[in-house]
């Protein structure tokens, strides 16, 4: 579990490079056959020159081809448009990401020891104290790669008092492997009139910010990932309110059997 990696647009970038490589090096040496063909043979072009010729067409029309097989082997191109790929990567790379978490450890504050002793920790307490806390409860030394840290805790509701954390699943365009993750925070009515409506996103300790603040728009915060495993994902509101959700209960159906499998496992 765990293992998050948002440079999973470089992979898909290798093997298409390679995959384009290759294809017009075939269609080169298609052209070079059907050319030195046409002027061995004494007379007009025959059905080899011809075939030289489409060879090296098609060659150049499966840069468009998402899939085939040959030979056995089975080739999968996920991005046909780079568009989409590149609005993937904005989404993913462009998300708020101002809250990298400390390496240091200063002394306990208010909210941690609240929060340590069971208690809500107390008024006047802004949405940076209790981030600073839970990150201490939650991001703890020597975490392994496979920890999932913010399940470790004791409280696991991915609703509470009208807020709620959910999540999208779907394949990425840019990796075979690594999913793209789109998660919202729902804000409850009384804290869409609060004073600050920001939402502190707690992810997987991999990624490289793992704590992210986002403004809620129409009473909602998202931010949108690329990862390569499951996870827990939390959400600390403003008022305190603390919410996880494991992307394992999530829909998954818009992912394959081998996707799921994958996703579900690391």
């Amino acid at each position: 579990m765990g293992k998050q990696n948002e440079t999973a647009a470089s992979e898909v970038e290798r093997r298409s490079r390679g995959l384009r490589a290759a294809l017009f090096v075939i269609a080169g040496l298609c052209l070079v056959g059907g050319v030195w063909r046409a002027v061995a043979i004494d007379g007009p072009p025959d059905k080899d020159v011809l075939f030289f010729f489409l060879s090296a067409v098609a060659a150049l029309l499966a840069e468009s081809i998402t899939k085939f097989k040959f030979a056995g082997l089975e080739f999968e191109r996920e991005v046909k448009d780079l568009t989409e790929r590149v609005e993937e990567i904005a989404d993913v790379t462009l998300a708020p990401a101002v809250g990298v978490r400390d390496t240091t450890r200063p002394s306990p504050g208010r909210a941690e020891r609240a929060m340590t002793e069971g208690r809500e920790p107390g008024a006047g307490s802004t949405l940076e104290d209790l981030v600073a806390a839970r990150v201490r409860l939650v991001y703890k030394d020597d975490l392994a790669w496979e920890d999932d840290p913010v399940a470790e805790g004791q409280e696991h509701e991915p609703s509470k008092d009208g807020n709620e954390l959910s999540a999208d699943i779907a394949p990425s365009r840019n990796s075979l492997k690594a999913v793209r993750v789109d998660l919202h925070c729902r804000l409850s009515s009384d804290l869409r009139k609060a004073d600050d409506t920001r939402v502190a996103f707690f992810l997987h300790h991999t990624f490289p910010n793992s704590v992210r603040y986002v403004d809620a728009e129409s009473g909602q915060a998202s931010v949108s990932l690329l990862a390569y495993g499951s996870f827990t994902a939390g959400a600390l509101l403003s008022d305190g309110t603390w919410l996880t959700y494991d992307l394992t209960r999530a829909d998954l159906g818009a992912l394959d059997k081998r996707r799921r499998h994958y996703f579900m496992t690391h």
